[in-house]
């Protein structure tokens, strides 16, 4: 059901497969472009508002894609883990490297959106901790091997197999993990 009215769709500018595959099955319409975009923010922001600092970044950078009866939705993913920042990672050797830090840990996935319509901005942060059991590293080979995750922040997808056998706990919005908080979505664009 779509929750709002005054739009007739979402302009949901991300190349992200996971974040349409979602909006697909909440069965809310939305057309997809592509945004290449500089991820890059202030290095003495705060480490939760850096995606929704991006996310608001990239809603500026697509504005102009708009089109009548729409609503522009943004949004960036990060890994926290002991004060650190991790994003996609650039190369497969930097992706083991996250997953050997994820490994019997806890971390937290923050992912910001932002809604845009050609007159304000809505932005939130989805929160959601996130707990590895022990991955040996023949299992994370093994995963970088049958998966591409270059392009999840962290290295990893918890709709992947890693996510389905080596996740041990997460307290907060599994879609969150993926990439598009979607409860938090549907509350913001029933009040935008």
């Amino acid at each position: 059901m779509w929750v709002n009215s005054k739009y007739d769709r979402i302009l949901l500018a991300s190349t992200s497969l996971r974040r349409k595959q979602l909006l697909e099955q909440a069965s809310l319409p939305y057309r997809q472009i592509e945004l290449n975009f500089n991820e890059d923010y202030p290095s003495d922001l705060p480490l939760e508002k850096i995606p929704s600092f991006i996310a608001k970044s990239k809603a500026m950078s697509a504005s102009s894609h708009l089109k009548a009866g729409e609503i522009l939705l943004t949004a960036d993913s990060i890994v926290i883990i002991e004060n650190k920042v991790l994003g996609k990672p650039l190369d497969e050797q930097t992706a083991f490297q996250y997953l050997e830090m994820l490994s019997n840990k806890k971390h937290v996935v923050v992912t910001g959106i932002c809604l845009y319509d050609n007159n304000k901005f809505s932005l939130a942060n989805g929160r959601t901790e996130v707990v590895f059991d022990k991955l040996e590293k023949d299992e994370i080979a093994y995963y970088l091997k049958i998966q591409n995750p270059l392009d999840k922040a962290g290295a990893y997808g918890i709709q992947d197999w890693l996510g389905w056998v080596k996740i041990r706990s997460i307290n907060g919005s599994y879609s969150n993990v993926m990439g598009l908080p979607m409860a938090l979505l549907y509350r913001h664009l029933q009040r935008f």
